[in-house]
């Protein structure tokens, strides 16, 4: 038994940014016997699996991928240059991306 290799992304080659139809093309692609609604619905619940998580507090963490969080930021003050007019920016929260280890070395090769 061979082990099994990790899907070549198909539409990379022909675009400069990967969406989540590429994504989908990808997993149907890689499962032989899988319609491209069938993997468009996978790619769909992963996504909102995720958003799901972040909006409820969780972080998601992929190994040699990266982990994503959310971030509370303060409120803070701003001012608008051409008016001079000064003004407070609500407090929010925010998705943080930290890069794995693994992603970034990639990156460099």
């Amino acid at each position: 038994m061979t082990p099994l290799q990790p899907p070549r992304v198909v539409a990379a080659e022909r675009v400069s940014t990967l969406n989540k139809a590429d994504l989908a093309e990808t997993v149907r692609s890689f499962h032989g016997g899988m319609t491209g609604a069938e993997a468009l619905r996978i790619v769909d619940t992963i996504f909102r699996s995720a958003a799901d998580g972040l909006a409820t507090g969780s972080s998601l963490r992929i190994r040699r991928f990266g982990s994503l969080e959310v971030r509370s930021r303060r409120p803070r003050r701003g001012g608008d240059p051409r008016t001079g007019r000064v003004f407070v920016t609500a407090a929010h929260r925010t998705p943080f991306f930290r890069p794995a280890r693994g992603l970034l070395e990639s990156l460099q090769n």
